[in-house]
């Protein structure tokens, strides 16, 4: 093939028509299994070209596929995605290594239905400002997307986590610095060198989801017993992991850039859908050093309370010094003569109303 795709897979087989290879194909989980393809070419193909080779292996099978039209010749490498099922299938652009790690994700989830839902939210997802972080109110998504790139230590964060983009479960837990204490369903995080404990950790099956209910945990949802149990030994963090997603939640959500419930108040990083150019965000936000007290994670939410602070400043003012003001004088060019202390008042109110 030429370079190194899905290399630790043993189940490589070849996709040959009339005698001519077409390319290399790997079958997911359960029955009419997903299929993973790779073609490769010598430089960027036509979307018309990747879309009549997916309908070729396709070939409406009741199987869903993943075709990765990779050009790994060209600089930089890149590689099209298509599929996974029905007569206009979705296509995007990414990088070599985005790819294998959507693919090689793709091939674990436990079904067909699993696989399809997994793909068809990734390739609608890939195009965001930040595919792969799911931030729901634990920080400002302008520190996100602004703040924690710019900051001094973001190229040496990223040189960390490269390596780690392709871990998984466990795997990925270790080589993020934390030692893992397995105490039944849940486990106790600490650093790997001094012992200090961090999170609490659910470490979830492919089929299960942080925030559904299950018989492990007496109907229960993971992050519901996981919360409970930080609590119950103090710590500030829990931590669901599936596969190469990671969850992080606070045990209290005071500070918070916005103020939910802690099930609800989360950041979520999905290594799969993650650009390699934003591999920073993993050693920077989810790091056992990063979870420290006054470690990067407080820097960052330091710095998202204090955006939202002054954009609440900014609003305010522009509100009451401005808008008010304005809707306040068309009003009372409506009123007759000189208005006094209570029209003044009413027309005040008034204003509001409208603006409110």
């Amino acid at each position: 093939m030429g370079f190194e795709f899905l290399a630790d897979r043993e189940d490589e087989r070849s996709w040959t028509v009339a005698g001519e290879e077409k390319g290399r194909y790997w079958v997911g989980e359960g029955q009419f299994a997903l299929q993973v393809t790779l073609a490769t070419f010598s430089k960027e193909p036509s979307r018309k070209k990747v879309r009549d080779l997916w309908q070729e292996r396709w070939n409406r099978q009741p199987s869903p596929v993943l075709l990765v039209a990779a050009w790994p010749a060209a600089a930089p490498e890149r590689a099209m995605l298509c599929g996974p099922l029905g007569d206009d299938p979705s296509i995007v652009v990414r990088d070599i290594a985005q790819a294998e790690r959507i693919a090689r994700r793709a091939l674990l989830e436990p079904s067909r239905a699993f696989a399809i839902q997994f793909i068809t939210a990734a390739l609608a997802e890939i195009d965001d400002e930040l595919p792969g972080i799911r931030n729901e109110g634990l920080l400002s998504s302008h520190e996100l997307q602004v703040g924690v790139p710019a900051r001094k230590d973001w190229a040496d964060a990223s040189d960390r986590a490269l390596p780690m983009l392709g871990l998984t479960d466990r795997a990925l837990v270790e080589r993020m610095g934390y030692s893992i204490d397995r105490t039944g369903d849940l486990a106790l995080l600490s650093t790997a060198s001094g012992g200090e404990k961090r999170a609490v950790a659910v470490f979830l099956d492919r089929s299960e989801r942080p925030d559904a209910p299950s018989a492990k945990f007496d109907q229960r949802t993971p992050v519901d017993a996981a919360l409970l149990q930080a609590r119950r030994e103090g710590l500030r963090w829990v931590l669901a992991v599936r596969g190469s997603t990671l969850r992080l939640y606070s045990a209290s959500t005071s500070g918070a850039a916005g103020q939910r419930g802690r099930t609800e108040t989360f950041l979520e990083l999905d290594l799969a859908l993650l650009e390699t150019r934003h591999a920073g965000y993993l050693s920077l936000l989810f790091a056992s050093d990063a979870l420290a007290e006054g470690g990067t994670f407080d820097e960052v939410a330091a710095a998202s309370r204090d955006f939202t602070t002054r954009l609440s400043e900014r609003l305010r003012e522009q509100v009451y010094e401005h808008t008010v003001p304005r809707l306040a004088a068309a009003i009372a060019a409506r009123h007759e003569g000189a208005p006094d202390k209570a029209a003044l008042d009413g027309i005040y109110h008034a204003a509001l109303t409208v603006l409110f």
